[in-house]
């Protein structure tokens, strides 16, 4: 059993007294209130809730906001407007896209959609109000698979591809439906009556003022040599005798707008049947 003794006063030590204290004051509810005083002096915090000092929590705070910084870098973010900004960062690891509205990768669309791979099948198609993306089949050229080149500029370079406005503003051409019979001895007009384009009217008027080249050729089913006449506006440009089915006559002239040409033929025999050609191509001097 163990023995106590007592301590006499004079045997007592004390240290010097230190600073006074406020102390904590204690709420109504039991907990303790600072008064907005600042408390010193706090140890690393081990348990879950013990108190933390203000280095503790900055440290946190700056990790926290690293790894919130690494993890927005790596991830899709929605902006003001609510659409998903990937701010140039690939998208990776996509699965097989099963919806229309599915993202799909680069190789789905390499595969599905590629033009520079010839192969005769190698063409993009969608509905039938979609688009349709020209594809090069085996030999190198570009196959339109029947369908029409639109929007195209007008051409700069002689290997340029032009428009139908294009064309039909610099070539006409002119025939008639039918064998037309022609007398010997007179000169009889011929009424055209299929046309190529506009550049002139269905009665052989120039809708604008040009330089063109005139080329006149006669088809026949027997060989004859008849006489042409050609005149623009009633000046006259040639007049000379035409082999048929052999040969042609060009003429380069200038007409001024709403003038009209008029080709004429005599037959070299009783009777001749004969359908005249003629074409006009409009020259633009640089």
């Amino acid at each position: 059993m163990a023995a106590y003794y007592p301590l006499f006063e004079e045997e007592i030590k004390q240290g010097p007294p230190g600073v006074p204290g406020i102390g904590f004051k204690l709420t109504n509810d039991g907990n303790y209130d600072m008064e907005k005083r600042i408390l010193t002096n706090l140890n690393h915090p081990i348990e879950l809730n013990d108190s933390v000092t203000k280095y503790y929590a900055d440290v946190i705070r700056r990790d926290l906001n690293s790894e919130i910084m690494a993890l927005s870098k790596a991830s899709l973010m929605q902006n003001l407007d609510g659409e998903f900004d990937a701010r140039n960062i690939p998208v990776k690891n996509l699965g097989k896209p099963n919806d229309d509205k599915d993202a799909v990768t680069k190789n789905y669309v390499d595969r599905k959609t590629k033009i520079n791979d010839k192969r005769d099948d190698n063409i993009l198609k969608r509905d039938s109000d979609g688009l349709y993306v020209l594809s090069l089949i085996r030999n190198g050229h570009y196959n339109f698979d029947n369908k029409r080149l639109m929007n195209v500029s007008d051409p700069i370079r002689n290997s340029d591809a032009v428009t139908k406005e294009y064309v039909d503003g610099n070539i006409f051409y002119a025939t008639t439906e039918q064998y037309e019979t022609f007398r010997e001895g007179v000169f009889q007009a011929i009424t055209f009556n299929k046309f190529s384009s506009k550049l002139l009217t269905p009665d052989m008027n120039l809708t604008c003022e040009m330089n063109m080249k005139i080329i006149i050729y006669l088809g026949s089913s027997h060989r004859k040599i008849p006489t042409i006449k050609l005149s623009i506006g009633g000046h006259h440009i040639l007049e000379r005798p035409l082999e048929t089915n052999n040969e042609s006559c060009v003429a380069i002239v200038f007409g001024r707008k709403d003038k009209q040409l008029l080709l004429e033929i005599s037959s070299d025999g009783k009777e001749n049947k004969i359908k005249p050609h003629i074409v006009i191509e409009k020259i633009n001097y640089l």
